[in-house]
């Protein structure tokens, strides 16, 4: 097969595809987002946003077990991940109660 390196060589414009992001939550596929290598995760989360409803304050986008924070480099993630990926959305709403422990049950204020 050969490096990273050597396929670039062969194939110059390897660097300057789309990643093809594959959102998938708890109930499967979503669909699909195309990321450029000079967006950052804060500009993925913004696509997921605007493609599936999901607030980005509420995304953590997990690409095998590197969490896509929102200054990471997608160009730098291309280099460990094919052109086309699997993306794992875990949506965490933010809580916008504080809840306090009573010996009986949780109560809200």
């Amino acid at each position: 097969m050969g490096s990273l390196e050597e396929h670039a060589k062969a194939a110059p414009d390897i660097k300057l595809r789309d990643l093809q992001l594959r959102i998938a939550g708890l109930g499967g596929c979503l669909g699909v987002v195309t990321a450029t290598r000079a967006m950052t995760g804060k500009d993925v989360k913004q696509q997921v946003e605007a493609a599936f409803g999901v607030p980005s304050s509420e995304q953590h986008l997990l690409c095998g077990s590197v969490t896509l924070e929102d200054a990471t480099s997608m160009g730098a993630l291309a280099e460990e991940v094919s052109d086309v990926s699997e993306v794992t959305l875990v949506r965490t709403p933010e809580v916008t109660r504080v809840h306090s422990w009573d010996k009986d049950a949780w109560t809200w204020h």
